[in-house]
């Protein structure tokens, strides 16, 4: 987490006590189901001019984005919904204002401020808590939040402790009965303020086949539409908030370019590998993924089904060549070689590669030659994951026997073929999720020290200078808060 100075934070908390407009109202659901409510409690009519919306992400403290609520207004009682600029229906329908402000996590803070300075916050600015605040049934993840009535006063202390349970009420993921309603009229969670899910139909009735929700290209073409769809379980990644579907090779259409699979984001579904199921859910993409996620629950079919997974090789032919496998089960059937390990710590993953590659200008002429290069080493390298969505995982998983010092991982080692994944894509970067375990062999020993000779008095020393900046010789000018 980045260092806080309290001393800078607490100049941000200036500002009087502001007890009419509060956030009523937090929507933190699947895919982009994200809203945020303001509520006036006071007895006039108050104009937002001058009011704007600040997010902090992952423990910021300067925002990450900015709504500017000039020109809107709230009567007395009244309240006013902003929702994700990418929610689907019905969300979408539900809201005053459509923003891409509104696409926090469960460890995003919100601060609402006036002229005068603070008016209500959510969350602690300046703290990352991991995946959210709170804990047992009451967190800021995967849930709807609605303040209490009792609360009539903003949080107007931007980095004080903040606990949901002491101020909000906990809803299932994706209740929106009460958006748009404030007090006795905002529903108890028993519907989702929208259509009911789709009814299943039964085992083997008509669906729609994975590589129609898939498409042909870049997205789906069935954004914000509900599907269903019955197929195979490939894998499943509690961490990762769902599962992947595969069609069995029976199912599959002949198009080359339309992937099978399937991410399916159910972060409460309980599902096994080898399971056909049927489900009904809305389809978009999620940080330029194609999902599905869920509504209801899902219908099991079968059993112990066997999918056949598609042979993965490196280079990829052209940069569309990945898309025809997102979200399939692949057979890595070549020896691959680790070429980056920079997020093996922090991340769990390493890059993997047809050969050992090369930072381009050292084998190239800047320009078009590096450039070439360039290319190749993307077309021709792909992420290993861990099947995690945490920081500074413990342990590591790669390589076998966890990460440690005397247990490292080393650009230039191999990767045993014929090992299962599932091909995703996250971060602007295509991945393999494990299926199996992933055995390394080292290919690149560290050079053993040179001898010394008798009587030598000179030794040669290093430092890494990656993270040491310099200033202006007085103890200023430093380009970051790392210096």
């Amino acid at each position: 987490m980045k260092a806080l100075s309290w001393v800078i934070a607490g100049t941000l908390m200036a500002g009087g006590v502001h007890a009419d407009v509060l956030i009523s109202e937090y929507v933190e659901g699947s895919g982009f189901n994200k809203a945020l409510e303001l509520y006036n409690g006071g007895a006039d009519t108050v104009s937002l001019d001058g009011y704007r919306l600040e997010r902090y992400s992952n423990g910021g403290t300067d925002a990450s984005g900015v709504l500017e609520l000039d020109g809107e207004s709230l009567a007395a009682g009244a309240v006013l919904v902003i929702v994700s600029s990418q929610a689907g229906a019905p969300l979408n329908g539900l809201g005053d204002i459509s923003s891409g402000v509104i696409s926090h996590n469960g460890d995003d803070a919100y601060v609402l401020r006036d002229a005068d300075g603070v008016v209500d916050s959510f969350g602690r600015v300046g703290e990352d808590p991991g995946s959210a605040w709170g804990s047992g049934d009451t967190t800021t993840v995967n849930q709807t939040l609605r303040r209490l009535e009792t609360v009539t006063t903003g949080d107007t202390v931007i980095d004080d402790a903040f606990d949901p349970a002491d101020q909000w009420r906990a809803f299932p993921e994706d209740t929106l009965d009460g958006l748009g309603v404030y007090g006795e009229g905002a529903g108890d969670g028993g519907d989702d303020g929208g259509d009911p899910p789709p009814a299943l139909g039964a085992c083997g009735d008509a669906d729609t086949p994975l590589s129609v929700v898939q498409g042909s290209g870049a997205s789906t073409p069935l954004d914000g539409e509900t599907v269903v769809v019955e197929s195979v379980v490939s894998a499943v990644y509690p961490d990762l908030d769902g599962f992947f579907l595969m069609e069995p090779v029976a199912d599959r259409d002949d198009n080359p370019a339309t992937s099978e699979g399937l991410f399916v984001y159910a972060p409460d579904a309980a599902v096994n590998p080898g399971e056909r199921v049927r489900l009904a859910g809305t389809a978009g993409e999620y940080f330029e993924q194609t999902q599905v996620s869920l509504q209801g629950e899902p219908l099991v079919c079968a059993v112990e089904q066997t999918l056949e997974p598609v042979a993965f090789t490196l280079p990829f032919a052209d940069w569309s060549a990945p898309d025809a496998l997102e979200g399939m089960l692949v057979n890595v059937s070549q020896t691959l070689t680790v070429t980056e390990v920079y997020d093996l710590a922090r991340f769990g993953s390493v890059v993997l590669a047809e050969e050992r590659q090369w930072i381009p200008t050292q084998v190239a002429e800047p320009g078009a030659p590096a450039k070439a290069v360039a290319d190749r080493n993307a077309l021709g390298s792909i992420v290993l994951d861990d099947g995690l969505n945490i920081q500074n995982p413990e342990p590591v998983r790669y390589p076998e026997g966890g990460l440690s010092a005397t247990n490292t991982l080393r650009v230039g080692d191999r990767v045993d073929p014929d090992f299962r994944a599932v091909v995703s894509y996250s971060f602007e970067e295509w991945r393999l999720q494990p299926v199996d375990e992933i055995s390394f062999r080292a290919a690149n020993p560290r050079p053993v020290a040179p001898p010394r000779a008798p009587g030598s008095n000179l030794r040669v020393a290093a430092f890494n200078v990656l993270n040491f900046f310099n200033g202006d010789g007085q103890g200023g000018g430093f380009p970051t808060a790392r210096g």
